[in-house]
């Protein structure tokens, strides 16, 4: 019994090892694709930027964001350290924003490649920036409460006067 009760605990230790290998190779993936998608739409916001100072500005936001996005998912995965909850929030927005720059990249290349449309960086820059501001308006909205009444014969009897609430879309 002795002898069961410490393979089990090696099985444990093994079950961990291999979960956090398991782990550490999916975050550096994650982080690879995660860094060469940022790497795209930068290239594709500043491409044909006339000035310089702006793709060094657009150079240091992403690299800020990307740091803060991957170091909250590093410490929600490992759980090795906090992270202060306004910090977290804000690598997590980014994630949400940085995904309509790369939607509105995407497009303007592909109108670019298949179409042959001439398409200058601050169209990309300025897409997103209007999505951008108007998501962001849009989340922090106070959740709109719609009521319906819904009447039918298939309801049992035992629903009258009762209420039934559905709450969505609260992340």
């Amino acid at each position: 019994s002795r002898m069961a009760i410490i393979d089990n605990f090696h099985g444990l230790i093994q079950n961990k090892e291999m979960a956090n290998s398991r782990f550490y190779y999916s975050f550096a993936v994650f982080t690879l694709i995660f860094a060469l998608a940022h790497l795209f739409v930068y290239w594709s916001m500043t491409r044909t930027l006339a000035y310089p100072e702006l793709k060094t500005v657009v150079a240091a936001v992403f690299l800020f964001f990307v740091i803060l996005m991957m170091t909250s998912f590093f410490a929600h995965g490992t759980g090795k350290f906090t992270m202060p909850r306004t910090l977290k929030y804000l690598g997590y927005v980014w994630m949400g924003v940085y995904f309509l720059f790369f939607s509105v990249a995407v497009f303007f290349e592909a109108a670019r490649v298949f179409f042959r449309v001439p398409v200058q960086s601050s169209w990309v820059l300025l897409v997103s920036g209007l999505l951008v501001t108007w998501s962001l308006y849009q989340g922090y909205q106070f959740p709109k409460v719609k009521r319906k009444i819904i009447k039918s014969e298939k309801i049992p009897k035992e629903f009258n006067g009762k209420t039934i609430v559905q709450l969505t879309d609260l992340h």
